[in-house]
């Protein structure tokens, strides 16, 4: 069964990554706030300073700290992970991280996590690649800072290991994204290059752009989420409040019903109404039973279950069957070849 199968579409994935303040308490309060709020997957991130930066690494445009620093800030405490799971599915949502090393990989394996993200950042490790694809478990594959050459040598790299499901998220890697840069109509692209389901890791501030992702088909929609945007950290402040992601969940979900098909057609709802609010012709006057119908004797008015107005030529010149009150609905009954 695929990863998506059975699901809601789209498929939220709440993002606590490093806004879990190395706190479990309140890490479990965001577990069970933002389940409540309709993640359907709630993700994080594994990975260790050491194993992400060389402490020589310069810093980043727009930051004052240097990346080593940062990262070693908000590492994820292994010890939780296995209460950090047990919350998760406790709470009806899936349990998804991101590794960042071969050793993340098989700790995760052993945890028997329901997927993996692969971040922006390691998508030309086929090293790591290789690694999660040999666990044969769904990958969403976020495509940020990548060019077409970077998605096809990773979707090859683990095709030839899988055979995993691979989910391909349109992403940005800026935090947080400006509009200009989301690159939303991107998915279509990946979509029809790779014939893989797509889906969006949003990192722009508020909701309205997910849910275009969502109008535009993604399957997938990806948030980071916190309890309060002023604490420090490096994700917080564009992340959303819990009840900011139930209000994007509800709306994407409407939204999505909204699309409907490609077929231009009747709704149940409307047929209800259609008979009632469409015209019919009408008698103008009163007429006589043995009377010729004249187009002056006639008028187009609500309800529309009589003679509808595209055959008022053709009852033109024909009698009328009965004695027609003014002002009533003409029907085919009352017309004499």
């Amino acid at each position: 069964m695929g990863f998506l199968d059975n699901r809601n579409d789209p498929y939220f994935i709440a993002e606590i990554g490093s806004n879990h303040l190395n706190n479990l308490e309140h890490t479990l309060s965001l577990i069970e706030r933002i389940a409540q709020n309709g993640a359907d997957g709630i993700k994080f991130q594994l990975f260790s300073a050491e194993g992400l930066y060389s402490r020589t690494t310069p810093v980043f445009p727009g930051e004052k700290e240097c990346p080593f620093n940062i990262a070693k800030s908000v590492e994820l405490n292994r010890s939780w992970l296995n209460d950090l799971k047990a919350s998760v599915e406790q709470a009806g949502s899936d349990f998804i991280c991101t590794p960042f090393s071969l050793e993340d990989v098989d700790i995760l394996e052993k945890m028997n996590v329901r997927a993996y993200k692969v971040a922006s950042s390691e998508i030309t490790d086929v090293i790591l690649l290789r690694q999660i694809a040999k666990t044969e478990k769904p990958v969403l594959l976020s495509t940020g800072m990548a060019r077409m050459a970077d998605i096809e040598l990773a979707l090859d790299t683990i095709f030839k290991y899988g055979p995993c499901e691979v989910l391909l998220m349109q992403c940005t890697a800026l935090y947080p994204t400006p509009p200009e840069e989301v690159n939303l109509n991107a998915m279509k692209t990946l979509k029809k290059s790779f014939g893989c389901e797509i889906g969006f890791s949003d990192h722009t501030v508020g909701i309205h752009i997910s849910l275009a992702a969502a109008a535009l088909g993604a399957r997938v929609i990806e948030k980071h989420v916190t309890l309060d945007r002023s604490l420090k950290g490096p994700d917080h402040f564009f992340a959303l409040l819990p009840e900011e992601f139930g209000e994007m969940v509800t709306k994407s979900r409407e939204l999505k019903k909204a699309l409907g098909s490609d077929r231009k057609i009747v709704t149940k709802g409307e047929s209800a109404k259609r008979h009632l609010s469409q015209r019919s012709i009408v008698a103008r006057r009163k007429i006589s039973k043995g009377e010729i119908l004249q187009e002056h004797d006639l008028v187009t008015k609500r309800p529309g279950y009589g003679i509808p107005p595209s055959f008022l030529s053709a009852i033109i010149g024909h009698r009328v069957s009965r004695d027609i009150p003014e002002d009533e609905v003409i029907r085919w009954e009352d017309i004499f070849d």
